[in-house]
């Protein structure tokens, strides 16, 4: 029983080199710019006079940017401060400067961005994963663990970044290999009818290449949850990472899932253990 509380102990609060935790930092603040950017058209084309937010009816749903109190055609500038923040906010925590307001504005705003997004045109998991990814590096950031001083940092804010990774792997990996679709190699065929979220041509992922795709993402997803966990070899388990992601994006247009994951993937860049002596 000792023993068993010692590892638990170890796995949480052990001493872990602090790279890869200002690493994950650093992803997170630029890739919420790029989220910023790529999402522009919330500002140009959903708020105002007569605009998608005044005429849906869905206006009262955004009470937590309080716009409630603003008349619609005040609402761009409202939205296009708080756009500013973020993107300060998210610069700010890339840059590694005064990180816990930083990545307090990024959880909450990010937060509020994703749903809004959900709300006018649907999202991607990449989006809800961008989401969450902000709630650790909070509470990293609270602790004083992310402010770039320290060589060496508990173990559990990268724990968090790490398990979540695996889950999402996991849980995706095993979702898709319960479809039919995905074991028949026909998932990126049947993409492949709607040009818009495909790179490849139909005649490409209805190939014997497209087959195998659709039957090895799942598959390496699995793999990855598990696999990222053993320290020997590892290397080698990253650049396997890296190289299903380039396929994926090479051949699905699927906007922030493969950023997001590299992201995570820095969680594991650590050579030591989970459970090592410090």
């Amino acid at each position: 029983m000792t023993r068993a509380l010692n590892l638990w102990r170890r796995f949480w609060l052990g001493p872990v080199a602090a790279a890869p935790l200002k690493h994950v930092r650093v992803g997170y603040g630029l890739l919420v710019l790029w989220y910023l950017y790529g999402n522009r058209w919330l500002i140009e084309g959903y708020f105002g006079h007569g605009r998608w937010l005044e005429t849906s009816g869905l206006f009262e749903h955004i009470s937590s940017l309080a716009l409630s109190a603003v008349a619609p055609y005040d609402a761009v500038a409202v939205v296009q401060v708080l756009f500013g923040a973020t993107a300060v906010a998210a610069a700010a925590l890339a840059a590694g400067v005064l990180v816990v307001p930083a990545a307090l504005v990024c959880f909450v705003l990010m937060a509020t961005w994703v749903n809004l997004a959900q709300l006018s045109a649907g999202h991607t998991a990449g989006d809800l994963v961008l989401r969450a990814l902000g709630f650790p590096l909070f509470c990293a950031a609270a602790a004083g663990h992310l402010a770039g001083k320290e060589r060496e940092v508990p173990a559990w804010p990268l724990r968090l970044l790490q398990l979540q990774a695996t889950l999402v792997y996991l849980v995706t990996g095993v979702a898709r290999l319960e479809s039919a679709t995905w074991r028949d190699g026909q998932a990126l065929c049947m993409m492949a009818m709607e040009p818009e979220t495909v790179r490849l041509g139909g005649w490409l992922l209805c190939g014997a290449a497209g087959r195998v795709l659709s039957v090895a993402w799942p598959l390496g997803q699995v793999a990855l949850a598990f696999l990222l966990w053993v320290p020997l070899g590892r290397r080698h388990v990253l650049i396997a990472a890296l190289v299903l992601h380039a396929l994926v994006a090479a051949a699905v247009r699927a906007p922030m899932d493969n950023e997001v994951m590299l992201v995570l993937l820095l969680a594991f860049t650590s050579a030591r253990a989970p459970f090592s002596r410090a």
